[in-house]
């Protein structure tokens, strides 16, 4: 095809130019205008045809540059993506936010989220996508519903079942992942569990938040949950069974008073959570420990406990439990060391390797007065041969803590933290506990085994004091052949008003030379 170029008769030749540049120049007009009325009437339908036949070319281009870009489309690599990668990636695109019960969920976040619209958005793109995207049923496998948004006006209720019922329709026979939250005395509550119930066959993970009754139609779906193997609740439903025959339940998070507790198969439970109510738990301790008591073979339990005013009731001495549990984390709020000293008396973890002892919100966690009950605990249990991971964030004192390390000779893993209070500090992580730490050549040090020393700490220890720590862990690894390295994690807290919690200039160049120097058997991270 032969393309032409558009030139107008009138452009002005160079002589022309410059006789007009000297008539401007000269400022006096000439005897024969002729020429220059010509140019003034005949100039501007030709400055038209440029402008019609650059919209013409402007034209021209998009089209092509379009047609560029659909040819690019057409051999995108995407096309190629076999469809286990692709849903993978869609998984990776899902918005994050509206898997989350929280106040910031907008009604129309709600109506987003139960019809999936990420998803249809996805399904809008090519036929391709679209038959991917509502014939892959894993990509329909989330479901989070909140009732308390389905009172709004903008879409009536019926139109949000319909919705969840299509999403739940397209996860075919996948197993489900499901967050739900009841309203109290929502009449779409019920509406909504009776629909999930029809799917209980499916129900993989559940987490259910409700202050109402459960819906009689939950009744009808004991003996069918043979996938279910998580459960969070966070209601207050009295003695309900439908968990009771679940085979493969092992996971199970509770929030709240013991009495609202559900029949649970607790010989297969292996990992449960225990969240108790601030200040409405009369013996938030005695049900933490029937709960341990209840579950023989749990290996990891996590109790969340507001030990805080409960000197007003009576400290008796609890039964003794003795649990199999592997991986015990406490989170603690406790203004009685009475309490934590009756917690660690009551308890025999003879197959213990990991313990955490901390505290949540800014409440402190007052550690016993002195270690002797911790001591106790770990002589009765034997953590000399066993406890191999130990992490506090709680108000010790130093030489407490050096008390208790030094019958923890199997310990591999430490992590301590300086308990900060609001505007104030106190302060474990001192030069006392760093020299307590160190090896020194031809004794044996606190925890010989240690390879790994995490400290997130406010930094008001002397820096030599920390260099000569490191230095010394490295020599015992080499000493004992041990094939790891040390590894040394430090991360600085903050105060408000405070110039403390920075890492000082001169600290990390002279960490990164001994990382250095010592060959790989030092392992520096600055968090």
């Amino acid at each position: 095809m032969k393309i032409t170029g558009f030139t107008s008769k009138l452009l002005p030749t160079a002589d022309q130019t410059k006789q007009i540049f000297e008539i401007n120049r000269s400022g006096v007009l000439p005897l024969d205008t002729t020429s220059l009325q010509t140019v003034l009437s005949s100039v501007p339908p030709e400055l038209a045809r440029y402008d019609a036949e650059i919209e013409r070319l402007l034209c021209e281009r998009e089209i092509l540059a379009s047609h560029l870009e659909s040819c690019r489309s057409a051999l995108a690599p995407v096309h190629r993506l076999p469809v286990e990668l692709l849903s993978d990636i869609f998984e990776l695109c899902f918005p994050a936010e509206l898997y989350r019960i929280d106040e910031w969920t907008s009604c129309q976040m709600e109506i987003d989220r139960v019809s999936h619209r990420h998803l249809l958005n996805f399904a809008h793109v090519c036929a391709r996508w679209y038959r991917f995207t509502t014939g892959t049923p894993k990509l329909w496998s989330t479901i989070t519903v909140d009732t308390s948004l389905w009172s709004g006006p903008r879409l009536p209720d019926n139109a949000l079942l319909f919705l969840l019922e299509c999403a739940l329709d397209r996860g075919r026979d996948y197993p489900l992942n499901i967050t739900v939250y009841i309203e109290c005395n929502a009449h779409h509550g019920d509406a909504v569990l009776t629909l999930l119930s029809k799917h209980a066959g499916r129900w993989h993970q559940i987490n259910i938040l409700s202050n109402d009754q459960p819906s009689r139609s939950l009744s009808s779906i004991k003996g069918s949950l043979n996938r279910l193997q998580k459960v969070e609740l966070d209601t207050k439903w009295k003695k309900i069974d439908i968990f009771e025959h679940a085979p493969c339940l092992t996971e199970f998070t509770f929030h709240g008073k013991s009495k609202y507790l559900p029949n649970l198969p607790w010989r297969q439970i292996q990992t449960l959570t225990c969240v108790g109510d601030p200040y409405t738990t009369a013996r938030p301790l005695q049900s933490s420990l029937a709960l341990l008591r209840s579950a023989a073979n749990v290996e990891h339990f996590t109790a969340r406990l507001d030990l805080r005013d409960c000197n007003r009731h009576s400290i008796s001495t609890s039964p003794m439990v003795s649990s199999k549990v592997r991986h015990l984390d406490l989170q603690l709020a406790a203004d009685h060391p009475g309490m934590v000293e009756k917690l660690f008396d009551s308890l025999i973890l003879p197959s213990l390797t990991s313990f955490t002892i901390s505290r949540f919100e800014t409440d402190p966690c007052e550690w016993p007065t002195t270690s002797t009950s911790f001591l106790l605990l770990a002589k009765r249990s034997g953590f000399a041969h066993h406890l191999l991971h130990l992490s506090l964030d709680t108000m010790i004192p130093v030489t407490e803590l050096l008390r208790c390390l030094e019958v923890l000779p199997a310990l591999e893993n430490l992590t301590i933290k300086d308990c900060i209070l609001d505007d104030a500090a106190h302060i474990v992580i001192t030069d006392t506990l760093l020299r307590g730490l160190t090896y020194v050549a031809g004794t044996t040090p606190l925890a010989p085994k240690l390879h790994v020393l995490k400290l997130e700490s406010i930094l008001t220890f002397t820096e030599s004091i920390f260099v000569e720590l490191i230095d010394s862990r490295v020599k015992r690894i080499r000493d004992i052949e041990g094939e790891q390295p040390f590894r040394i994690i430090l991360s600085p807290s903050w105060m408000l008003d405070a110039d403390i919690g920075e890492f000082r200039p001169e600290l990390v160049p002279r960490l990164e030379e001994l990382e250095s120097k010592l060959e790989g058997r030092l392992v520096v991270e600055l968090e």
